[in-house]
């Protein structure tokens, strides 16, 4: 075993307890809360399917998993994938796990799939809305999140083989939830149409040195602002959103178009935080109760979807 391997191995087991972002801790809540609501034979499907891709992963990555987030369901587990691999051409990923690419996916075959967790809508404050005198910046992607939503639902339709399914299901999985956090749904962009990345080059708190950020705004809203910091375990958390009552008008509303447009509400309220100001009680409260109220309801769609694929 490699050097880097058995330190990874040491590091994990000496782990007891960790702080998880929106890309770990979020997508297994909301995952685990959408598996409760299927019937017995809707979960053993999506369980039958998760559970096949979730052995095919490297075993560094199955022990990693098995270790810090014990108790979790393989579709929790596997709902991590879209970030474990993407950085992977399309044709790399489906080669990896046994698969050929789908016709829908071609055409895109030879990037990878970073475009696919988010759309860029720009944010203009006054300022910038002044200074832009009317005109639109165009940030517009061949692949965004919509678009990827779309295109997985119709490959897992029409998959010929386990593994075309078993993979647009790991990514479907992904998506919802990563579609209902809203700096996956929203920009800022100054006066030349430059952007902050989705909040990834705008400073909630800086070091000590004042020179490096410790936190960005995407980040401080990939970790609900804190809200998860509280919660050692995926079942704890989830104890608490399934109190949350999410419209079920809203949650029936499938259209990921739809869940993007909600998320960019929020912008002008995200944006409100002052440069490495850290955010303060009153922002954080709130910023926790729309992280959670979001992922709520984002369970209550991704089990609509499950049902409707199985």
């Amino acid at each position: 075993m490699s050097i880097l391997k058995i330190l990874f191995l040491c590091l994990s087991m000496c782990m007891s307890s960790l702080v998880f972002a929106w890309g770990e801790f979020e997508h297994m809540v909301a995952a685990d809360m959408a598996l409760k609501k299927l019937s017995p034979g809707e979960k053993l499907g999506v369980e039958k399917d998760a559970y096949a891709l979730l052995r095919q992963q490297e075993t560094d990555r199955r022990l990693y998993l098995r270790r810090n987030f014990t108790g979790t369901s393989p579709l929790a587990q596997v709902s991590l994938f879209a970030d474990t691999y993407r950085n992977l051409t399309v044709e790399e990923l489906y080669e990896q796990f046994g698969s050929s690419v789908p016709a829908l996916f071609e055409n895109v075959q030879q990037a990878n799939t970073s475009n696919w967790h988010y759309k860029n809508r720009p944010y203009y404050t006054t300022l910038i809305s002044t200074l832009l005198d009317g005109e639109q910046c165009d940030l517009q992607q061949e692949t965004d999140i919509a678009w990827a939503l779309e295109n997985l639902m119709t490959a897992f339709q029409d998959a010929e083989t386990d593994a075309n399914r078993q993979l647009a299901l790991a990514m479907i999985v992904h998506f919802v939830v990563d579609a209902h956090q809203p700096l996956h749904a929203a920009t800022q962009v100054d006066e030349d149409c430059n952007t902050d990345r989705g909040g990834n080059d705008f400073c909630v708190e800086y070091r000590v040195n004042g020179l490096t950020c410790e936190t960005n705004l995407h980040a401080y809203w990939d970790n609900a602002a804190g809200f998860f910091d509280s919660y050692e375990t995926v079942d704890e958390a989830i104890a608490f959103v399934e109190r949350v009552d999410a419209d079920p008008d809203q949650a029936s509303d499938l259209d990921p178009e739809q869940w993007l447009r909600e998320g960019f509400s929020y912008a002008r309220f995200i944006y409100s935080i002052k440069d490495g100001s850290g955010g303060d009680q009153f922002y954080t409260q709130d910023a926790q109760v729309i992280s959670y109220q979001r992922l709520a309801l984002a369970a209550d769609r991704l089990a609509i979807i499950l049902k409707d694929l199985y």
